[in-house]
């Protein structure tokens, strides 16, 4: 399993995206911005036996969440897509979401808490990040 989140996958967004560093932090500022949504979908869908729109929100979740570095979450995600899959919204799937909404409240504190740092940072640095100067 992996851990909440993984840093590095910021640096390699930051490296990827034009106009990084803040390119990469409008995304993650938008990947929080619909996380709450995501996950309640997943969980609707789960609670009506929606195992097509299960699966397609967890998958989409996942890779979200991947992208961002959100590891455990995307974990979870990966294992509801697998589960509800293979024996569909049962029981075990209801658990499952539970597992998501945890993971992904957890995840949501621990990004907004990394990128207001992030903003405080760049407010003191006097030429802002850039190695260069």
């Amino acid at each position: 399993m992996s851990g909440l989140l993984t840093s590095a996958r910021w640096r390699e967004l930051a490296d990827d995206l034009p106009g990084a560093p803040g390119t990469a932090r409008q995304l993650v500022a938008r990947y929080l911005e619909l996380l709450p949504g995501r996950a309640r979908a997943l969980g609707r869908a789960v609670e009506v036996g929606d195992a097509g729109t299960a699966r397609t929100v967890a998958l989409s979740l996942q890779v979200a969440s991947a992208m961002v570095g959100a590891g455990l979450l995307a974990d979870r995600c990966r294992a509801v897509e697998r589960h509800v899959g293979a024996r569909g919204c049962d029981q075990d799937a209801v658990r499952a979401v539970e597992a998501v909404g945890e993971a992904a409240d957890a995840t949501g504190r621990a990004l907004e808490v990394l990128l207001r740092r992030c903003d405080e940072l760049v407010a003191h640095a006097p030429h802002g990040l850039d190695p260069a100067r």
